[in-house]
């Protein structure tokens, strides 16, 4: 489903399912940053990975109101979670086990998105060959048992080290080296951010978001 789609289906909705200001605009920043990846997916997949991840981000990101921020793989992990509840047409599942399976399995054999191999170039006691065969053998478990939760768990573990590559600058700008993860991210995440999203319009607690709106009228210096 299109962000355009998306949106009028989330207007439609928004007020029926009595979804909070908190929610709503969780969505809302969710699918504009949806709408840009689509805009640059077919000429920039590193600009489309970027705004897709940040749309992701919009999704999961939860600010737990004490100074002891949950980790972001346990933050993933409870969207995961929740996100299974409602796919009761397992949309997911088929996104995963069967239209894209072929990109899955090639991040998650990836050496490059695994982020043991970058701290043992730093750190030499770190045996990150036989971490990631045991990780590599995790995944292959996930998919022979139809694992959905671990599988995407898995993966989200792969793209977050894609991502940081990006948004930290250690990788170049359109450059010629170790491309195919980037495809193979903007292929995969363009399909699953609008079925997260779609999944999300159901009223639930989805935690409360960063940054809520402030009216510049209303607040306090």
């Amino acid at each position: 489903m299109h962000s355009e789609e998306l949106h009028e289906k989330f207007r439609a909705i928004r007020d029926s399912r009595n979804l909070d200001d908190t929610h709503r605009t969780r969505l809302h920043r969710a699918i504009s940053w949806l709408k840009c990846a689509e805009k640059h997916s077919e000429s920039d997949d590193d600009i489309a990975v970027i705004a897709l991840w940040i749309s992701f981000n919009s999704c999961y990101s939860i600010d737990s109101n004490n100074h002891s921020l949950k980790p972001e793989k346990q933050k993933v992990n409870l969207l995961i979670e929740k996100l299974l509840e409602f796919d009761t047409k397992n949309v997911l599942y088929d996104l995963l086990f069967d239209k894209y399976l072929v990109e899955v399995k090639r991040l998650i054999n990836n050496k490059f998105i695994y982020e043991p191999y970058w701290r043992s170039r730093k750190e030499a006691d770190i045996d990150w060959k036989a971490s990631f065969t045991k990780a590599r053998r995790s995944a292959r478990i996930s998919l022979e048992k139809g694992d959905t939760a671990k599988l995407l768990s898995i993966l989200i573990d792969r793209l977050y080290v894609l991502r940081n590559q990006l948004i930290h600058g250690g990788a170049t700008y359109k450059g010629g080296v170790n491309r195919e993860q980037v495809r193979d991210a903007k292929d995969l995440l363009i399909d699953l951010i609008p079925t997260i999203i779609e999944t999300m319009f159901n009223k639930a607690d989805w935690g409360e978001i960063f940054y809520p709106v402030v009216d510049p009228e209303k607040s306090h210096k």
